[in-house]
């Protein structure tokens, strides 16, 4: 798998580095960069993955390679800089 900036994520193609079957993550500014790297390599793992990230349409793209992988995510946005969140897209979170 790569990021949008075309860096490879994960370390054995052949399997993934370990199991996360079953368990659930929010990556906070997931949209892009490491953020995107460490959502991508949890799902490479059998992750579930909520991505949030300010630019929800950077967060909506990691979340479809995320869902083409065959894992659960959701991506969150409209991040407010005091009290809270809102969630961008309706839906159960994972």
């Amino acid at each position: 798998m790569r990021t949008s900036s075309g860096k490879a994520v994960g370390m054995r193609p052949d399997r993934p580095l370990l199991s996360l079957a079953g368990r659930r993550y929010l990556v906070v500014g997931g949209g892009q960069g490491m953020g995107e790297a460490t959502c991508l390599l949890l799902a490479e793992c059998g992750a579930d993955v909520a991505v949030m990230d300010r630019d929800i349409d950077l967060a909506e793209t990691v979340t479809r390679q995320i869902e083409a992988m065959g894992r659960g995510g959701i991506a969150v946005g409209d991040v407010p800089l005091c009290g809270g969140f809102s969630q961008h897209r309706a839906g159960q979170l994972l």
